[in-house]
């Protein structure tokens, strides 16, 4: 089997999880799967899960085991979209934000991208 670091679970794992506002713990107590198991494939010191690990991963995700593996394949890849975990993590912060927060954020980010889109 490939190490996680290049089949790309490895970043995907974590990624999801974090836009999901999942810390690992919680991951693990929704999946059943051990936390520093999830640690080890987060961080490429584990080769790729089981199945049955797969398939529990992606229920706590809240995604279809055919969803999780397309972001595993995409994600990585994905041209013009940033995988950094800081941007992830604000978008996690954003979506625990009330709605009239969001709203209020999503203006002033709109109105932003409007003004230098205009510099250029």
């Amino acid at each position: 089997m490939k190490e996680t670091t290049e089949s790309g679970l490895a970043t995907a794992l974590r990624s999801v999880r974090v836009v999901k506002g999942l810390t690992q713990t919680e991951l693990a107590v929704r999946s059943g799967v051990d936390r520093s198991y999830i640690s080890a494939l987060e961080n490429g010191r584990r080769k790729a899960p089981s199945w049955d690990i797969i398939v529990a991963l992606s229920r706590a995700l809240d995604m279809s085991v055919a969803e999780f593996l397309q972001w595993t394949e995409d994600a990585p890849q994905t041209p013009g979209v940033p995988h950094d975990q800081e941007l992830e993590l604000l978008f996690s912060e954003i979506r625990r934000r009330p709605t009239r927060e969001r709203a209020a954020m999503k203006r002033l980010i709109t109105t932003w991208l409007d003004v230098l889109t205009t510099l250029r």
